[in-house]
């Protein structure tokens, strides 16, 4: 067999990217995967299935009005210059912490636990020894590095790798980011005439921070400020195994949104994902060729 040409390879990494991205957002709204289940693994709620709560209500937490307030404040307060930075601060070590408080949804079981309830499950005999595991991206690791966009971006260097193989992609990709990145209606619930900025930014730079992509000026303080634990453990999901999430965690995200703002957070936190998985396949392909 023939080796992939580079336009080949570019073509098939715009693939899967968007293949991904698009199971974030289909999964990330708590739609059930389209796969022959018994009757019982679609309503055992001890195996984490997507059980719809009687009359189509969440359960809220308390919590929820709270943190509410809190991102409305901020986001308000933001538009008075309330994240200036007077004094300044190590951006490095404000990028290693933007994760703090995260909740990690990987459960604590053993391997041998988890390979024999794959085993036992319906879909069990097509999974065998091949299945993928999500570890968290370490930004302290020796074996691999942080990614900095300074260094390779898709504005100044995907988009023309694309391109070159593909000039009509190449601004579908672009407007596609731009799009899902710039909207807003500028509300949050009842909210009107917010700037909605600083919240959509936390997500999309949150999705590059998890992924190991810094962005020398962007302010990592503000991913704490603006996404709590509840809502940093979805955006995760959404990026990096999206068939765990249950109808349950798209109905309590974390905060109180109208259901079309929740699609809008899948749709921030798959889209940046899809241009963080391009951005390293498209740095290698770029090194390859040079």
């Amino acid at each position: 067999m023939d080796g992939w040409s580079i336009g080949e390879l570019v073509h098939a990494l715009g693939i899967m990217a968007t293949f991904r991205s698009l199971a974030g957002v289909v999964f990330g709204c708590g739609i059930l995967p389209e796969v022959d289940i018994s009757p019982s693994l679609a309503t055992d709620d001890a195996l984490g299935t997507r059980t719809i709560p009687q009359n189509n209500e969440a359960t809220l937490d308390p919590s929820m009005t709270h943190e509410t307030v809190k991102i409305v404040g901020a986001l308000l307060d933001s538009q008075r210059g309330a994240f200036s930075d007077e004094g300044g601060h190590d951006q490095q070590l404000v990028f290693y912490n933007a994760a703090e408080g995260e909740d990690s949804h990987k459960e604590e079981r053993g391997d041998e636990a988890e390979t024999k309830e794959a085993e036992s499950s319906d879909l069990g005999r097509y999974l065998g020894d091949h299945r993928i595991k999500y570890s968290d991206f370490d930004v302290r690791a020796k074996h691999y590095s942080v990614f900095r966009v300074q260094d390779y971006s898709w504005k100044e260097h995907g988009y023309s790798l694309i391109s070159r193989f593909y000039e009509d992609l190449a601004p579908l990709l672009d407007d596609e980011f731009d799009h899902i990145y710039s909207l807003t209606y500028h509300t949050i619930l009842d909210h009107t005439n917010v700037d909605t900025a600083p919240f959509r930014e936390s997500i999309w730079y949150y999705v590059h921070r998890i992924n190991g992509i810094l962005h020398e000026d962007y302010d990592y303080r503000n991913v704490n400020t603006f996404l709590n634990r509840n809502l940093k453990a979805y955006v995760k999901k959404v990026c990096f195994t999206p068939a765990e999430i249950t109808l349950s965690e798209f109905l309590n995200i974390g905060i109180e949104l109208k259901p079309e703002e929740k699609v809008h957070v899948a749709l921030l936190a798959a889209c940046a994902a899809k241009q963080a998985m391009l951005l390293y396949g498209l740095h290698a392909i770029m090194e390859f060729m040079t």
